[in-house]
Order: C-alpha cells, then structure tokens, then sequence
C-alpha cells in the first residue's frame, strides 16, 4: 500500500516515462543552494561540513565535532583538534540555524515502542540545517518524480543517527555521538546513483506494464501488472481463483516493523502516501486498535485470498524469521487457518552479521530464511497444543538438534531450527510454549559446545 517502491520497481522495469528532461537541470542547481548552508568561512579557511556530531545534553542538538573539508583538505574539527577553528565552527552554525524560517512540519502518531514521544514532529528526526536542506528539495518535488524518487532514496541517511547510520530505527538516535550527514552529500551520492539506475533500466526495458490480469495473460512473458491496495481486496477483484503459479512474500512481523509508521517520514517528504488504517500489523501506536489478536487474524483473512488464487500444484514461498519461537509458532497456525500447509522451512546462510546480531549474539536469528507452504482443501480448526510436559518436549528438542549436529556437522542454532527443528517440533505445540529463543540456547549450552568465532555448536569431544 505504500506507493514508493511502486515506482522504484516502475523505474527498474523501465517503464518510467514521466521524468522530465530539465529536472537533472534543476536539481543541480537546486543542490548548490542547500550546498551554501554546509559552507562556513573559518581565518583558517573555507570549511565545507559533511558531517556534524552533536551531543543533547539540554535536548538541543549542541556540535561536538565538524567533518567535511578545510581548504580542500579533509578534517575533523573539534575542541580536541584545532579547538579555535572548533569554537568559530560552533559559533557559526548556532548563528545559522536559529535564524531558519518556520518550514511545514508534521506530527507523528506517539508510540514508545519506536521512539516516537508525545507531541513528536517530524523535524525533531532531523538536525535544523538537515530539516532546512530536505524542506526546500520538498517544496520542489511537486510535479517530479524524480525528485520524489531521490528523496526517498536519500532519506534514512539524512536523519540524525548513531555511527553507523541504523536505517532500522528510523525515529531513534542516542543521547551523545549523535551524527548528522549533510544532505547535500547524500543527496548528490544518490543522484549519480539514480542517474546510472534509469539509463540502464532504459536500456534493458526490461518488461512492459499492463493494467489488467486479461492483458498480461496474453502476453506474460514480457508484462508485468502491479496492483497497489489491502490483499483482500486487490487480490479478490482484479485476479481470478486458481490462476497463481508461485507465491513470494515477505509479510509483516509482528510488532517489530510498523512500515505505515515508519512511512511518515517518507509520506511527509515525497508525497508517496502510506495507509495507516488498511495496513495489518501488530502496533502499540497510541489510539489505534492493532493488537496482536486483530494483527493474526486480518493476516489470516489476506492468506485466505492468497490461498483462493493460488493453483493446486502451486507453492508459497515466504521470506520470515524471528527470534521468538511462540511468533513462529503464531505465525505457522495463522496461515494454516487460511488453508495452507506449512511444507518445510530453509535456511539461507550469510557470511556477514547485521548490526542486531553483532550486539546480541545467543538469542539474535542469523541468516535468512525461507518456509514454504502448500494450499490445503480446507482451513484448519484447532491449534497444535502440547500433550507432553516441558521438560518432555525440551528433551525432545536436544534430541532431534543432536540428530542435525550428526548429519550436517557443526551447526549455529538458526540454521538447526530453520532447516529441521521448528518443522519438526510444530506439531507438538512445543514453539507456543517458548517465548525466546534464549530457552533454546540454555538448553543446548548444556549439551554441547559453542565454538565462538564461527558461532556454531557442536558435540563435546
């Protein structure tokens, strides 16, 4: 439901028409202008900011640091390094933001769950000159699409963050270290980027777009048809029953991704609108009605429809991992109340570790993975439920990860879990019982051996 990367796959596939050809004209020259209020006139010299890092202590943004360049030459300026250039530095950005004209703001809607406070806006994610630079290409968007297009691009990078830039946790940064990047630099970095993107999606053209199911079916190896709505309803007006060869999704995760919240960043800057009320996800928003009861059962309701298009020899191939064996467990039950049948679950390894899984290692899912579903011929009634005790079941699955750990050698936990133990231990009702998968990792410390650089368990010697 969210219109941005409707248009990013638009553009992808090559059938953007509406980019007119003096926007990269304009643009340019619209970011010279915000470039101005990255430039500060030292006695040492012009100094051109692409980063500054602030501390909060008063809740005003207060710099501790300038980086960017000093004549020419890359510097870092601090009360530490060059402290008199520092104190004009500060002096001199204190004196520039105050003065910044009233923009447009938004509210956001108050939830502490992602650090959204009470009688929050949008310009408090945003550093004053960040806030000031993103308002005046947004005055401009209107009518482009390509400026739309780059300041969605840009703008998780713009925001105030920590180092390393969480585009996780668009509405959180910390309390010291805070880093703002000059959105001239970001911007102009995603400009080239884009730039090359649409001469090569130009080039390739890579499918047409049709604006019905009748018209792509005549001619599917080349079209695409994109719909935008509620699953319910697209699906059940625009496809016909038993016509889908392949499902692939990557649907919402509990609480832990609020997109149409998230969103209001992008929706106030771009003008690409987010639907708040249509979209199904569990959410401690402030107001809203999004419980994790409602959150299962409007998912359940938008699988059925999925379910209904679906072929009888047709897979469902779905993108979903969590930390939480009771989520997965929640999660399983919900689609097979829509009439599909959990087949089997595969882990997709990666060498590199994500920012969550570095700083909390035991109980973080690692990799991807894929669980892959079947339709049924009719929807299921009743939960699996445990008929054996915990400390049954617990013995169960050491048992059955001691059986993984003989057949594919040293294993993480995730990859045991993924490809073997939560297809085997759903039927018992053993994952509603577990809410972390901490339980897990006590349970198998006990049992074997963590071999700490590869993070995989093995058998006692």
């Amino acid at each position: 439901m969210n219109e941005m990367p409707l248009e990013n796959l638009r553009l992808t596939l090559g059938s953007v028409t509406d980019l007119a050809p003096d926007d990269l004209y304009r643009l340019e020259e619209l970011l010279e202008s915000i470039r101005d209020l990255y430039i500060f006139q030292t006695t040492a010299g012009i100094f051109e900011v692409q980063k500054i890092i602030h501390t909060s202590g008063n809740s005003a943004l207060d710099p501790i640091a300038f980086v960017g360049t000093l004549g020419g030459v890359k510097s870092r300026v601090s009360n530490r390094e060059h402290p008199s250039i520092f104190r004009e530095l500060r002096k001199s950005y204190l004196a520039r933001s105050k003065p910044l004209k009233k923009r447009d703001n938004a509210p956001l809607a108050e939830n502490s769950r992602i650090a959204v406070k009470a009688g929050m806006q949008v310009s408090d994610v945003f550093g004053p000159l960040g806030f000031e630079a993103l308002s005046v290409l947004r005055e401009h968007t209107r009518g482009s699409l390509l400026f739309r297009l780059l300041i969605g691009a840009s703008l998780h990078l713009c925001r105030l963050t920590d180092r390393g830039s969480q585009s996780q946790f668009p509405f959180w940064f910390p309390k010291e270290n805070i880093h703002e990047k000059s959105v001239f630099e970001v911007v102009s970095k995603k400009l080239g980027e884009l730039v090359t993107h649409i001469e090569l999606s130009r080039s390739l053209r890579l499918a047409e777009i049709v604006p019905s199911f009748s018209s792509w079916r005549t001619n599917h190896r080349t079209a695409a048809l994109l719909l935008k709505g509620s699953a319910s309803r697209v699906l059940r007006d625009e496809l016909p029953d038993e016509s889908v060869d392949l499902v692939l999704t990557d649907p919402p995760y509990f609480d832990q991704v609020p997109y149409g919240e998230y969103l209001k960043l992008w929706e106030h800057f771009t003008g690409f609108a987010s639907d708040l009320d249509a979209e199904i996800v569990e959410s401690s928003r402030v107001g809203s009605d999004r419980s994790r009861t409602r959150f299962l059962d409007d998912l359940s309701a938008a699988f059925f429809e999925v379910r209904k298009k679906m072929k009888p020899s047709s897979l469902m191939l779905v993108y979903f991992k969590d930390s939480k064996p009771k989520n997965l467990h929640d999660f399983i039950f919900c689609l097979e109340r829509a009439g599909l049948v959990f087949e089997t679950q595969v882990h997709i390894s990666k060498q590199s570790f994500t920012y969550k899984q570095n700083s909390s290692q035991e109980n973080t899912v690692g990799g991807d993975s894929i669980m892959v579903f079947s339709p049924g011929n009719s929807r299921v009634s009743r939960k699996p439920t445990s008929e054996e005790s915990i400390e049954k079941l617990d013995e169960l699955f050491v048992s059955l990860f001691a059986e993984y750990l003989d057949t594919h050698g040293p294993s993480t936990l995730t990859e045991a879990l993924d490809n073997s133990l939560i297809r085997k231990m759903y039927p018992t009702g053993y994952l509603s019982l577990i809410k972390s998968s901490s339980h897990f990792n006590k349970l198998i410390s006990h049992n074997f051996v963590l071999e700490k650089k590869t993070r995989r368990w093995r058998k006692a010697n």
